[in-house]
Protein backbone atom coordinates (compact mmCIF):
# COMPACT_ATOMS: atom_id res chain seq x y z
CA UNK A 1 0.00 0.00 0.00
CA UNK A 2 1.25 3.45 -1.18
CA UNK A 3 1.09 6.14 1.48
CA UNK A 4 0.45 9.93 0.90
CA UNK A 5 3.23 12.36 2.29
CA UNK A 6 1.87 16.26 3.13
CA UNK A 7 4.68 18.85 4.28
CA UNK A 8 3.66 22.41 5.31
CA UNK A 9 6.30 24.73 3.93
CA UNK A 10 5.47 27.86 4.91
CA UNK A 11 1.92 28.75 7.11
CA UNK A 12 1.50 31.86 9.36
CA UNK A 13 3.22 30.52 12.54
CA UNK A 14 5.86 28.13 13.38
CA UNK A 15 6.67 26.31 16.11
CA UNK A 16 10.95 25.49 15.16
CA UNK A 17 13.39 27.15 13.62
CA UNK A 18 11.62 27.43 10.46
CA UNK A 19 10.75 31.07 8.89
CA UNK A 20 6.94 31.86 8.71
CA UNK A 21 4.50 34.30 6.61
CA UNK A 22 0.67 35.14 5.89
CA UNK A 23 0.98 32.71 3.27
CA UNK A 24 0.29 28.97 2.54
CA UNK A 25 2.40 26.29 0.70
CA UNK A 26 2.22 22.61 0.74
CA UNK A 27 4.11 19.98 -0.89
CA UNK A 28 2.76 16.76 -1.54
CA UNK A 29 3.85 13.47 -2.64
CA UNK A 30 1.28 10.64 -3.98
CA UNK A 31 1.52 7.69 -6.14
CA UNK A 32 5.18 8.41 -7.14
CA UNK A 33 4.87 12.09 -7.91
CA UNK A 34 5.59 15.16 -6.61
CA UNK A 35 3.27 18.11 -6.02
CA UNK A 36 3.50 21.83 -4.62
CA UNK A 37 0.25 23.51 -3.85
CA UNK A 38 0.80 27.32 -3.45
CA UNK A 39 3.90 28.98 -3.18
CA UNK A 40 3.25 31.69 -0.36
CA UNK A 41 4.04 35.19 -0.48
CA UNK A 42 7.58 35.39 -1.61
CA UNK A 43 11.09 32.81 -1.23
CA UNK A 44 10.59 31.48 2.44
CA UNK A 45 8.71 28.72 0.95
CA UNK A 46 11.93 27.70 -0.95
CA UNK A 47 14.34 28.52 2.29
CA UNK A 48 11.94 25.86 4.46
CA UNK A 49 11.86 23.19 1.92
CA UNK A 50 15.80 23.54 1.73
CA UNK A 51 15.93 23.08 5.27
CA UNK A 52 13.37 20.37 5.59
CA UNK A 53 15.17 18.07 2.85
CA UNK A 54 12.57 18.80 0.27
CA UNK A 55 13.72 19.14 -3.18
CA UNK A 56 11.62 21.05 -5.65
CA UNK A 57 13.27 20.47 -8.40
CA UNK A 58 11.64 17.42 -8.73
CA UNK A 59 7.75 18.71 -7.77
CA UNK A 60 6.39 16.81 -11.22
CA UNK A 61 3.60 19.72 -11.41
CA UNK A 62 2.54 22.56 -9.48
CA UNK A 63 -0.94 23.77 -8.67
CA UNK A 64 -2.15 28.10 -7.54
CA UNK A 65 -5.00 27.16 -5.42
CA UNK A 66 -6.67 30.50 -6.19
CA UNK A 67 -5.51 34.19 -7.37
CA UNK A 68 -4.32 36.05 -4.41
CA UNK A 69 -0.62 37.26 -3.94
CA UNK A 70 -0.06 35.58 -0.39
CA UNK A 71 -0.31 32.05 -2.51
CA UNK A 72 0.70 33.37 -5.77
CA UNK A 73 4.04 35.15 -5.10
CA UNK A 74 6.41 32.53 -4.67
CA UNK A 75 6.14 31.10 -7.68
CA UNK A 76 8.51 33.52 -8.94
CA UNK A 77 10.94 32.05 -7.18
CA UNK A 78 9.96 28.12 -7.91
CA UNK A 79 9.86 29.06 -11.66
CA UNK A 80 13.77 29.72 -11.49
CA UNK A 81 14.71 26.26 -9.17
CA UNK A 82 12.15 23.86 -11.06
CA UNK A 83 12.26 24.52 -14.93
CA UNK A 84 9.70 22.11 -15.82
CA UNK A 85 6.79 21.63 -13.85
CA UNK A 86 3.51 22.65 -15.68
CA UNK A 87 1.69 25.17 -13.02
CA UNK A 88 -2.13 25.05 -13.06
CA UNK A 89 -4.35 27.94 -12.31
CA UNK A 90 -8.37 28.76 -13.15
CA UNK A 91 -8.38 30.65 -16.18
CA UNK A 92 -9.68 33.71 -13.93
CA UNK A 93 -6.69 34.39 -12.51
CA UNK A 94 -5.12 36.31 -14.63
CA UNK A 95 -7.94 39.34 -13.34
CA UNK A 96 -7.05 41.82 -10.72
CA UNK A 97 -8.63 41.48 -7.38
CA UNK A 98 -8.97 43.71 -4.69
CA UNK A 99 -10.10 43.41 -0.78
CA UNK A 100 -11.49 46.58 0.97
CA UNK A 101 -9.44 47.39 4.05
CA UNK A 102 -9.92 49.86 6.87
CA UNK A 103 -7.47 52.70 4.50
CA UNK A 104 -9.49 51.89 1.58
CA UNK A 105 -8.92 49.58 -1.28
CA UNK A 106 -5.74 47.58 -1.46
CA UNK A 107 -4.83 44.90 -5.04
CA UNK A 108 -4.05 41.53 -3.79
CA UNK A 109 -4.28 39.26 -7.04
CA UNK A 110 -1.08 37.37 -8.47
CA UNK A 111 2.35 39.63 -8.92
CA UNK A 112 3.01 40.63 -12.36
CA UNK A 113 5.98 39.43 -12.33
CA UNK A 114 4.93 35.75 -11.58
CA UNK A 115 2.85 35.09 -15.19
CA UNK A 116 6.35 36.44 -16.54
CA UNK A 117 8.43 33.94 -14.97
CA UNK A 118 6.02 31.08 -15.29
CA UNK A 119 5.03 31.75 -18.81
CA UNK A 120 4.51 29.30 -20.85
CA UNK A 121 4.80 26.52 -17.97
CA UNK A 122 1.04 28.15 -16.79
CA UNK A 123 -1.68 25.63 -17.50
CA UNK A 124 -4.97 27.53 -17.81
CA UNK A 125 -7.92 25.65 -17.36
CA UNK A 126 -12.02 26.34 -16.99
CA UNK A 127 -14.01 24.45 -14.36
CA UNK A 128 -12.79 20.85 -13.59
CA UNK A 129 -9.88 19.54 -14.40
CA UNK A 130 -8.12 15.99 -13.95
CA UNK A 131 -4.03 16.77 -14.05
CA UNK A 132 -2.56 13.47 -13.24
CA UNK A 133 -3.45 10.01 -12.55
CA UNK A 134 -6.18 10.31 -9.21
CA UNK A 135 -5.52 14.01 -9.06
CA UNK A 136 -8.21 16.66 -10.17
CA UNK A 137 -8.94 19.95 -9.62
CA UNK A 138 -12.79 21.21 -8.58
CA UNK A 139 -13.95 24.43 -9.65
CA UNK A 140 -16.81 26.18 -7.64
CA UNK A 141 -20.01 24.81 -8.95
CA UNK A 142 -22.23 26.81 -6.83
CA UNK A 143 -24.02 29.62 -8.11
CA UNK A 144 -23.99 33.09 -5.95
CA UNK A 145 -20.96 33.45 -4.58
CA UNK A 146 -20.81 36.84 -5.39
CA UNK A 147 -22.72 37.42 -2.15
CA UNK A 148 -19.77 36.11 -0.47
CA UNK A 149 -17.37 38.32 -1.98
CA UNK A 150 -19.81 41.65 -1.33
CA UNK A 151 -20.04 40.07 2.06
CA UNK A 152 -15.90 39.58 2.75
CA UNK A 153 -15.54 43.11 0.58
CA UNK A 154 -13.65 41.29 -2.06
CA UNK A 155 -13.25 42.28 -5.64
CA UNK A 156 -12.50 41.28 -9.23
CA UNK A 157 -12.03 43.76 -11.63
CA UNK A 158 -13.52 43.40 -14.90
CA UNK A 159 -12.97 45.12 -17.93
CA UNK A 160 -12.21 48.27 -15.96
CA UNK A 161 -15.12 48.08 -13.67
CA UNK A 162 -15.12 46.28 -10.05
CA UNK A 163 -17.51 43.85 -9.30
CA UNK A 164 -18.27 41.31 -6.26
CA UNK A 165 -15.85 38.55 -5.94
CA UNK A 166 -17.11 35.37 -7.56
CA UNK A 167 -13.86 32.95 -6.44
CA UNK A 168 -14.52 31.50 -9.95
CA UNK A 169 -10.62 31.41 -9.79
CA UNK A 170 -10.79 29.32 -6.90
CA UNK A 171 -10.40 25.57 -7.09
CA UNK A 172 -9.97 22.47 -4.69
CA UNK A 173 -7.47 20.14 -5.28
CA UNK A 174 -8.17 16.13 -4.76
CA UNK A 175 -6.12 12.85 -4.45
CA UNK A 176 -8.88 10.25 -5.31
CA UNK A 177 -7.86 6.74 -4.29
CA UNK A 178 -9.65 3.89 -3.56
CA UNK A 179 -9.81 4.33 0.08
CA UNK A 180 -10.83 7.71 -0.46
CA UNK A 181 -10.53 11.94 -1.06
CA UNK A 182 -7.32 14.00 0.54
CA UNK A 183 -8.96 17.61 -0.57
CA UNK A 184 -7.12 20.96 -0.29
CA UNK A 185 -8.28 23.84 -0.58
CA UNK A 186 -6.29 26.68 0.64
CA UNK A 187 -8.78 29.65 1.78
CA UNK A 188 -12.07 28.12 1.31
CA UNK A 189 -13.75 31.69 0.34
CA UNK A 190 -16.43 29.95 -0.93
CA UNK A 191 -17.64 28.33 2.63
CA UNK A 192 -15.27 25.27 3.66
CA UNK A 193 -18.98 23.07 4.34
CA UNK A 194 -20.31 24.39 0.93
CA UNK A 195 -16.58 23.07 -0.74
CA UNK A 196 -16.77 19.91 0.89
CA UNK A 197 -20.32 19.50 0.04
CA UNK A 198 -19.19 20.18 -3.90
CA UNK A 199 -16.50 17.66 -3.56
CA UNK A 200 -19.31 14.91 -1.87
CA UNK A 201 -21.53 15.99 -4.91
CA UNK A 202 -18.26 15.17 -7.83
CA UNK A 203 -17.26 11.80 -6.11
CA UNK A 204 -20.51 10.75 -4.90
CA UNK A 205 -20.08 7.67 -2.26
CA UNK A 206 -16.14 8.24 -1.70
CA UNK A 207 -15.12 9.31 1.99
CA UNK A 208 -13.87 12.07 2.41
CA UNK A 209 -10.72 11.08 4.46
CA UNK A 210 -8.91 14.47 5.10
CA UNK A 211 -9.17 18.17 3.68
CA UNK A 212 -6.91 20.71 4.10
CA UNK A 213 -6.44 24.42 4.26
CA UNK A 214 -7.80 27.56 5.45
CA UNK A 215 -11.24 28.30 6.41
CA UNK A 216 -11.22 32.27 5.97
CA UNK A 217 -12.46 33.17 9.14
CA UNK A 218 -9.50 35.83 9.99
CA UNK A 219 -10.79 39.24 10.38
CA UNK A 220 -8.80 42.34 8.78
CA UNK A 221 -7.55 42.94 12.65
CA UNK A 222 -4.87 40.01 11.95
CA UNK A 223 -5.44 36.67 13.55
CA UNK A 224 -6.86 37.45 16.74
CA UNK A 225 -9.84 38.92 14.90
CA UNK A 226 -12.90 36.94 13.21
CA UNK A 227 -14.57 37.72 10.70
CA UNK A 228 -17.94 35.83 11.98
CA UNK A 229 -19.17 36.01 15.73
CA UNK A 230 -18.48 33.39 17.45
CA UNK A 231 -21.98 31.40 17.14
CA UNK A 232 -21.43 31.61 13.30
CA UNK A 233 -18.01 30.14 13.56
CA UNK A 234 -19.75 27.18 16.17
CA UNK A 235 -22.25 26.55 13.69
CA UNK A 236 -19.66 26.18 10.88
CA UNK A 237 -17.85 23.21 12.93
CA UNK A 238 -21.38 21.71 13.59
CA UNK A 239 -21.93 21.51 9.98
CA UNK A 240 -18.75 20.14 9.31
CA UNK A 241 -19.37 17.47 11.77
CA UNK A 242 -22.69 16.51 10.01
CA UNK A 243 -20.20 16.00 6.33
CA UNK A 244 -18.26 12.69 5.53
CA UNK A 245 -14.85 14.15 6.04
CA UNK A 246 -12.49 12.08 8.61
CA UNK A 247 -9.93 14.67 9.21
CA UNK A 248 -9.63 18.19 9.25
CA UNK A 249 -6.44 20.38 8.76
CA UNK A 250 -6.38 23.92 9.46
CA UNK A 251 -4.19 27.08 9.55
CA UNK A 252 -3.58 30.15 7.69
CA UNK A 253 -6.61 32.20 7.34
CA UNK A 254 -8.73 30.76 9.87
CA UNK A 255 -7.46 32.47 12.54
CA UNK A 256 -6.18 31.98 16.01
CA UNK A 257 -9.23 33.15 17.45
CA UNK A 258 -11.89 31.30 15.55
CA UNK A 259 -9.75 27.65 15.27
CA UNK A 260 -9.87 26.99 19.37
CA UNK A 261 -13.84 27.89 18.90
CA UNK A 262 -13.79 25.01 15.99
CA UNK A 263 -11.65 23.17 18.59
CA UNK A 264 -14.01 22.86 20.87
CA UNK A 265 -16.94 21.31 18.80
CA UNK A 266 -14.64 19.05 16.29
CA UNK A 267 -12.34 17.67 19.19
CA UNK A 268 -10.18 14.87 17.25
CA UNK A 269 -11.37 15.73 14.02
CA UNK A 270 -9.67 19.00 14.18
CA UNK A 271 -5.47 19.63 13.72
CA UNK A 272 -3.57 22.74 13.31
CA UNK A 273 -1.26 23.70 10.55
CA UNK A 274 2.14 25.07 11.28
CA UNK A 275 5.11 25.88 9.25
CA UNK A 276 6.93 22.34 9.07
CA UNK A 277 3.90 19.84 9.77
CA UNK A 278 4.21 16.96 7.91
CA UNK A 279 1.22 14.37 8.16
CA UNK A 280 1.52 11.04 6.80
CA UNK A 281 -1.82 9.10 5.15
CA UNK A 282 -1.43 5.68 4.99
CA UNK A 283 -4.77 4.69 4.32
CA UNK A 284 -4.34 6.50 0.86
CA UNK A 285 -3.07 4.08 -2.02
Amino acid sequence: MMGMKIVTLVENHTESELECEHGLSFYIEFRGRAYLLDAGQTGLFARNAKSMGVDLTQVDSAVLSHAHYDHAGGFAEFAQMNHSAPVFMQRNAVCRYFSRKPGGMKEIGVPEDVFAKLGERIRYVDGDVRISDGVWLIAHHTGGLDKRGAQMGMYCEVEGEKMYDNFSHEHSLVFESEKGLVVFNSCSHGGVDLILREICDAFPEKPILAMFGGFHLMGSGGPESMRESEEDVRSLGERLLRLPVEKLYTGHCTGTKAYPILKEVLKDKLELLVTGRTVEIHEVS
